[in-house]
């Protein structure tokens, strides 16, 4: 059985936050909650009271005529709700002042059993939600910024890196290698020439862009079987080896089975030389 508007439960809507509007089937507004009422005095509403008797679709027209597009799309959304008495619908829309910012979400439904009451307009304050989106928006561009500005901090570190590297290279390579070959020619003794080999061997292993990476890896390699990596990279068996760094062929086993194990080699069968290389190529 229907029962008149006034039997509505205006005191529970009255506990309400949002600010809630009972409208009749042509729109006029039948009753308002305390915070509708109390939204329209704090704003400066000179009206009745809660704009009670007033048609809510006639002002929004007015509200498009002072400029709030959004009131076009709720009208009409309002009427069709009215004259169907089934389409729920909800809009987020913006109300801001010279003083701040306010957001609201407005939902309307149909209303059963209290004729001659047919529609709920409700205005839900969601400014509190809406700031905290926009400050996650300025965080998310702040981080962007900031990533790309890392990103090219990292891009030209790279690249003065490896311009030192090259730097590097070219002046072992066109400096110091020939003063060692002018040198070599003038030592007389064995020892002299042992030294000046592993001298040699230094100057081109601070020039190799290989070791370096090698090095600098994460495979913990010793000084040691750095240089062990860098002969059988180059095709030097283990007695070349041993000969070059004036140690037994035991102990160049020893590197190359540090060497297989950190380079995950498991089987006999896969080659050191080949996955020294493949490392070479992959840099």
């Amino acid at each position: 059985m229907d029962r008149p508007p006034e039997m509505l439960p205006t005191p529970f809507l009255d506990c309400l936050s949002a600010h809630v509007a009972v409208l009749d089937g042509s729109g006029t507004i039948l009753w308002v909650n305390r915070a509708w009422k109390e939204y329209g005095r704090d704003n400066g509403y000179r009206g009745p009271e809660g704009a009670v008797g007033l048609n809510y679709l006639e002002e929004c027209s007015r509200a498009v005529l002072r400029g709030a597009p959004a009131a076009k799309a709720v009208g009409e959304a309002l009427q069709g709700l009215l004259a169907s008495g089934t389409d729920e619908f909800r809009l987020p829309y913006d109300c801001h002042s010279p003083e701040k910012k306010r957001w609201f979400l407005l939902r309307a439904f149909p209303l059963e059993g209290y004729p001659p009451a047919r529609a709920v307009v409700s205005h839900e304050d969601v400014t509190e939600l809406m700031l905290a989106r926009e400050e996650l928006e300025a965080q998310r561009a702040r981080l962007e910024r900031m990533n790309l500005v890392l990103t090219e901090l990292l891009d030209r570190r790279q690249r003065d890196r490896a311009a030192l590297e090259e730097a590097v290279a070219e002046n072992v390579h066109r400096r110091l290698l020939p003063l060692v070959d002018l040198l070599r020619g003038r030592l007389r003794t064995k020892d002299g020439r042992d030294l000046l080999d592993r001298l040699e061997r230094g100057l081109r292993d601070v020039a190799s862009p290989f070791l370096r990476r090698l090095g600098q890896s994460a495979l913990g390699l010793t000084p040691r079987e750095l240089e062990v990596a860098e002969m059988v990279r180059n095709g030097c068996s283990s007695k070349e080896i041993a000969e070059r760094l004036h140690i037994s062929e035991k102990a160049v086993a020893f590197h190359r089975g540090n060497l297989r194990r950190k380079l995950g080699l498991r089987h006999r069968r896969e080659s050191l030389r080949v996955r020294l290389l493949a490392l070479e190529q992959a840099e």
